[in-house]
């Protein structure tokens, strides 16, 4: 990892502090995720709904946990994002989600977004 990408993960990465970086999704396969001893980044019991075989869902991650899975599913020009926490998810979280998932909208050439929120 070079120096410049250091800098952007350690400011920009799950662990930044601060502000709405605090929260935020991560796409499937993101390095973080793709660490070698996954129990030290997710309790056991949720390895299965982080790491599948076929179709990786994304990851919310709170104060650089892992605190739940995001999974799009578009229709025409909307994109619906169902967010899937492990736990509860106090409502001072789902604004910046909502604005992430704005973010993905546009990337994915969507012109509305919609946030639907689960827990297990």
């Amino acid at each position: 990892m070079s120096r410049k990408q250091r800098d952007i993960w350690e400011h920009e990465g799950p662990h930044a502090a601060g502000g709405d970086r605090a929260r935020r999704t991560a796409p499937p396969r993101d390095p973080y995720t793709q660490l070698r001893d996954r129990e030290t980044i997710i309790d056991k019991q949720y390895h299965r709904d982080v790491w599948r075989a076929v179709g990786d869902p994304g990851t919310v991650l709170v104060d650089g946990e892992i605190a739940g899975v995001w999974r799009p599913r578009k229709s025409e020009r909307k994109l619906t994002i169902r967010v899937t926490s492990f736990g509860s998810l106090p409502a001072r979280n789902k604004k910046p989600l909502q604005a992430e998932a704005e973010q993905v909208a546009t990337l994915r050439g969507a012109s509305s977004v919609d946030v639907e929120f689960d827990s297990y």
